[in-house]
């Protein structure tokens, strides 16, 4: 039996081949070493689970048969403090690991943060944290569209929940080049 598997982040051809010879031989050994493989060697397991764990209950008021099984006040008041709790979390994880870079975390641990920052409604948060992400702007190549839609949405549109601080948050994208801002959709 053959089994072909697509890697996360492999760009090590040594990793590839032993996960293969490992499935090969059909041991059970895949279920300890699959978080070595999928997020690299220097790759923390305790920062990797933190963040599926925080991606989970970002996501679980978010559920259309959740929301849908709930009254919307409800409903509501649960998700805005799932948020609360997530974000809480996160700079918790920020402050013990650094940044989720992809070499630690993988894409999914990158994009968890942008979720985050996407959800919140807290604007003294995302404020802070678009500038972690800023100083951070290369490690989300892969989610910059979000990153784009984020700013769009918290501080660009008419309904924007942080349109307060929409000039000087689009100030400071702007202070880190024309690249960066062009690439967010700041003129």
């Amino acid at each position: 039996m053959k089994t072909r598997i697509k890697l996360i982040n492999s760009r090590n051809p040594i990793k590839t081949f032993l996960l293969y010879k490992i499935i090969k031989a059909q041991t059970v050994c895949i279920f300890l070493l699959f978080p070595f493989f999928i997020f690299g060697q220097n790759a923390n397991a305790d920062y990797v689970n933190e963040l599926r764990v925080l991606y989970q209950n970002d996501q679980k008021y978010r559920n259309q048969d959740v929301k849908a099984s709930m009254d919307k006040n409800e409903w509501k008041k649960a998700a805005l403090e799932m948020d609360r709790k997530c974000r809480e979390k996160l700079d918790k994880l920020f402050y013990q690991y650094g940044f989720p870079k992809s070499n630690k975390v993988g894409d999914e641990g990158v994009m968890t943060a942008l979720l985050i920052l996407h959800h919140s409604e807290d604007c003294k948060w995302n404020n802070r944290w678009v500038k972690i992400v800023l100083d951070n702007y290369q490690e989300i190549d892969k989610y910059k569209n979000l990153m784009k839609f984020m700013l769009e949405r918290t501080y660009g549109s008419e309904f924007g929940i942080c349109q307060e601080s929409a000039k000087e948050i689009y100030a400071l994208v702007k202070s880190y080049g024309n690249q960066i801002a062009n690439e967010l959709g700041i003129q």
